[in-house]
């Protein structure tokens, strides 16, 4: 009986803890007993001077080698740009056998022979837009040359965007990983608009002629072309003047047929001033050569010193007018000048919370 008796009492101790435990106060509802208060935490403010310091670092130690690596890459898409040119020039060397070959036919010869009275009594050009026609298939015409410089300069452009791309990835995800007040979000679109600024603001204060120019404008506009033309009119301009002066020089009827031959190409003909200039030199030389016994070797041996002057004029260019590596040079410069602009504006000068 006493033990029923105990057992009840300790049962009912036990249910009324859990009823005690169930109703105590909360410290959550109102009107509870508070415990002691808890210490505030005082963060230190940071000075605007020491929140540019920390962004000033933060763009030294993690922006800045980004766009020195960007920089490079793009000097290197440069160095292709020109390869690819070469290659193109190499592709109009192995034309001028095949045109040498079809120029030594009687068929040929017939067909100057046939013009040279109206050219002779009525100073048509029939004669060297002859032969022109020929030059422009197995070697290059204008069209041709700015077609070449033209894809060369697009891969370049295209190059230099997934360059800038991949920079501008890479510092966005290195802003997400610091804590630093206010540092802005690096966004493409904004980034993309601010270097078009940048490059627009270059090309106006630049020269008309500039190689540099006209390549910055490709990369800010997306539209290329501007480039290529631009930098055959001025080749082709000094090259015409140059062999002319050259064949004038030389004397003979080469002299003569090349100078006419280039200016018969400068006034817009179909196939335009560079074809032009190959006319005049071969019409000239059949004349001078034609019965020579090595009239081809000859004909070989001045057409690749032809191509030779052109490359020259194209991808080194000479004093006072710079060729396309020059060009690459100076437009690889204004770009990462850009970029080091741009990037600093909006994460080092940006608004300071």
């Amino acid at each position: 009986m006493k033990k029923l008796v105990f057992q009840a009492f300790v049962l009912g101790l036990c249910v009324a803890s859990v009823i005690w435990v169930a109703r105590r106060p909360s410290a959550d509802v109102p009107g509870a007993p508070k415990g002691p208060a808890l210490p505030k935490v005082i963060v230190p403010k940071v000075s605007l001077a020491e929140l540019r310091a920390k962004r000033d670092e933060f763009f030294k130690v993690d922006v800045a080698p980004l766009i020195q690596k960007a920089d490079n890459q793009n000097r290197e898409a440069a160095k292709r740009c020109i390869e690819r040119l070469g290659e193109s020039f190499e592709g109009y060397r192995r034309g001028v056998k095949p045109f040498s070959e079809e120029i030594n036919t009687w068929g040929t010869r017939l067909g100057v022979i046939r013009r040279m009275p109206g050219d002779y009594w009525y100073e048509k050009t029939d004669v060297g837009d002859f032969i022109q026609k020929k030059f422009a298939k197995h070697l290059f015409s204008d069209q041709t040359l700015e077609r070449d410089i033209g894809t060369a300069l697009t891969q370049f452009r295209e190059d230099v965007l997934a360059n800038q791309n991949a920079m501008i990835v890479k510092i966005r995800a290195s802003v997400s990983d610091q804590d630093i007040p206010g540092l802005a979000e690096i966004d493409y679109s904004v980034f993309a608009k601010d270097l078009s600024t940048e490059l627009d603001n270059y090309s106006t204060q630049t020269a008309k002629d500039s190689v540099v120019r006209g390549i910055v404008i490709e990369i800010a506009s997306g539209i290329g072309g501007y480039a290529a033309e631009q930098l055959l009119v001025q080749i082709l301009s000094k090259l015409s003047t140059s062999i002319g002066a050259a064949g004038a020089m030389a004397g003979g009827a080469t002299a003569g047929s090349t100078a006419a031959g280039a200016g018969g190409g400068a006034l817009g003909g179909p196939l335009g001033i560079a074809a032009g200039i190959g006319g005049g030199l071969v019409v000239g030389v059949i004349i001078d050569w034609w019965m020579s016994s090595n009239f081809e070797e000859k004909m070989v041996s001045e057409l690749n010193g032809l191509i030779d002057e052109i490359k020259t004029e194209v991808i080194a260019g000479d004093i006072g007018r710079p060729g396309l590596r020059e060009g690459l040079r100076g437009s690889c410069d204004v770009m990462r000048q850009a970029y080091q602009k741009s990037l600093r504006v909006r994460i080092v000068d940006g608004e300071m919370k």
